[in-house]
């Protein structure tokens, strides 16, 4: 039996600053609870669909939850082990919009499953 790793993953988000467009800011937050913000489940009567700030038919704006500035590039996730101190980047909130098996291996790294449960099925 493979023993449970305690990991934590952070989101790093980048903004600009109002006035000057050259400037940005870079927020970190708790990876699972950013995922509500950047992604919503679109009910369909024949589908649900993954909505994202990358959806071609039903885009979203996300924004930063302290600041309210919209997010600018993408968001990247990173992982952060207990013995280690570095973090190791793992992906970004697009890999989590396009990729089935990225979003899998997120929720196998996150301890509140219900947290992340957007009403998606698998299969999308």
């Amino acid at each position: 039996m493979l023993e449970e790793r305690h990991v934590l993953v952070i989101a790093r988000v980048k903004t600009r600053d109002r006035q000057n467009f050259r400037k940005t800011y870079h927020h970190y937050y708790y990876g699972p609870n950013l995922i509500k913000i950047l992604f919503q489940a679109l009910q369909l009567p024949s589908e649900s669909i993954l909505r994202s700030r990358y959806h071609n038919l039903y885009p979203i704006t996300s924004k930063d939850p302290i600041t309210n500035q919209v997010i600018v590039g993408e968001v990247e996730f990173y992982t952060l082990g207990e013995e280690n101190t570095d973090a190791e980047f793992f992906g970004t909130d697009f890999n989590y919009a396009s990729s089935k098996l990225f979003r899998e291996r997120f929720d196998e790294l996150t301890p509140e499953k219900e947290l992340l449960d957007l009403g998606i099925r698998n299969d999308l």
